[in-house]
Parts: C-alpha cells; structure tokens; sequence
C-alpha cells in the first residue's frame, strides 16, 4: 500500500502584518479629523462666530446698495442681524422683490456673531479682531 505525505497542516490565528498596518494608518486618520472637534471647541465657536458676522455684515452691504437699511431704527448689532436672518425685500428699484436672507442661523449664533460687528454710520462693519462681548 502507498502512502501519500502531505505537509502538515498548521493554523495560523490572527492577522497579518498588512492586515494591522492598516488598521493604525485608518485609526490614525479617523483620530486625525475628530481631534479638532474635542481639542479646541472655544476657537471653533469663535471662527464659526466671525464667519457668521462677516457674512451678514457682507449681506447687509449689498441689501444697502439695493436700497434697504437693514439699520433703520436701531443702534443694536444683534437686532440688525435678527433683520438678515428673517430675511429683507427690496421694494424699489431694478433688484424689486429680491430677498436678501441668510438662513438656518439660530439665536445663540446671531449673539455670538454680534460680538464682531458694529454699526457706524447706519452701516454694519465687520470688525473680526475686535470682539465687543464673548457670548459663548
């Protein structure tokens, strides 16, 4: 009778070095995008805040051009801003019945994003290193 050799079987448990160098290089990257969001969270609000002041205070501009004072009747920045945010229609002129409008911004965002604007001659001025009052 033949007999057949064969190698013995043996078992290999666990991964591969590729296997694992590739877990720590996806980890790392994964770790890499969520820090920010832990590390800094005061200058992500401040940034976000700056954004959002520059960008009504850019809006209120171009709504003055068009011929809407976005200021008429107040000497408050936020009051101002709560205007944009409802959103203002032109009555007159070649831009009749446009809406200027920023939306999906909330309170606490038009407070905070007050704090780097300010009213100066019935016109909004975007202010980003002179913050008037933190309201985080």
């Amino acid at each position: 009778m033949k007999t057949c050799k064969t190698a013995p079987k043996t078992s290999k448990a666990g991964f591969s070095l590729f296997e694992m160098m590739t877990f720590v290089a996806i980890l790392g990257i994964m770790i890499s995008l969520a820090l920010p969001l832990f590390g800094n969270a005061k200058e992500v609000q401040q940034a976000a805040a700056k954004r959002n002041a520059q960008n009504f205070c850019s809006l209120a501009n171009s709504a003055s051009v068009a011929g809407f004072d976005v200021t008429a009747g107040t000497t408050s920045v936020e009051v101002a801003f709560k205007r944009i945010a409802d959103g203002v229609t032109i009555t007159k002129g070649p831009l009749k019945g446009r809406t200027f409008k920023l939306p999906n911004i909330n309170e606490p965002e038009i407070k905070a994003a007050s704090a780097y604007a300010k009213i100066r001659n019935s016109e909004l001025i975007y202010l980003p290193s002179e913050p008037t009052k933190l309201t985080f």
